[in-house]
């Protein structure tokens, strides 16, 4: 970040976590690494990292060390680009809820807002889809449980119906272990309405605890490990899923 602003915010945040002057290189590093593999910030179009990700870089910089610095890099780089494509979900519209074959909750969200990266006037030829897997999950109304993973599915499918339209109006991403937490308004700034995703923070194996489908056509997995993978998302049949 050879940007004198740029290094000012980095001086800035490792002041305030109190990083010892190798830590300080040491981030500075990864976040040349993070940009080199495909990552970067969402403060503008040449990648640069807003304060909020900085922090993040910053405390996973700090409890890297050794060896592990290059898998801690790549971590920290699919999580920045999930954050990506969660915070473009911002402004689409609930549209439908289902269960699938295998028992699994499938929201659509409607494309109600351009997505950032189509041209000016565009659309997205799809929206996205939230598939609900291996993770717990509960859907929250004024701080009160409505509905939760465990549920019928008769029960979860009316609760969802009852949200028909109402936007999305933050997603947020927990890096420590794959939690996401979705925040729903509706136009009149009704009562707010949260679907909180839990992650599983310790869990070895690979089992899949969500999927997001964007209008761009990524795929974005959450992991039992941890682990967040971003990347196209295979047409159905092509054996890829």
């Amino acid at each position: 970040m050879p940007r004198k602003a740029d290094t000012e915010q980095v001086d800035a945040v490792a002041r305030e976590l109190a990083m010892s002057r190798g830590q300080r290189l040491g981030l500075g590093d990864r976040l040349e690494a993070v940009k080199a593999a495909g990552g970067g910030g969402s403060k503008n179009a040449r990648g640069d990292f807003t304060m909020r990700e900085l922090r993040a870089e910053a405390r996973e910089s700090r409890r890297a060390d050794g060896p592990a610095i290059e898998p801690a890099v790549a971590r920290s780089a699919s999580f920045a680009a999930a954050e990506r494509s969660l915070d473009a979900l911002a402004g689409a519209e609930l549209r439908q809820a289902r269960f699938t074959p295998a028992d699994e909750l499938d929201l659509t969200f409607g494309d109600a807002a351009p997505h950032p990266r189509l041209r000016e006037g565009a659309r997205a030829s799809r929206g996205w889809t939230l598939r609900l897997r291996a993770a717990p999950w509960t859907l929250v109304s004024d701080e009160e449980p409505v509905a939760r993973s465990r549920d019928e599915p008769a029960h979860v499918l009316e609760c969802f119906d009852a949200l028909d339209g109402r936007v999305v109006a933050e997603a947020l991403l927990r890096r420590r272990d794959a939690a996401m937490t979705l925040n729903l308004e509706d136009e009149l700034g009704g009562e707010r309405v949260a679907l909180v995703v839990r992650g599983r923070p310790g869990r070895r194996e690979r089992a899949t605890l969500w999927e997001l489908s964007t209008p761009e056509g990524l795929l974005v997995v959450a992991y039992g490990d941890r682990a967040i993978s971003v990347g196209p998302d295979e047409p159905a049949g092509s054996g890829c899923r």
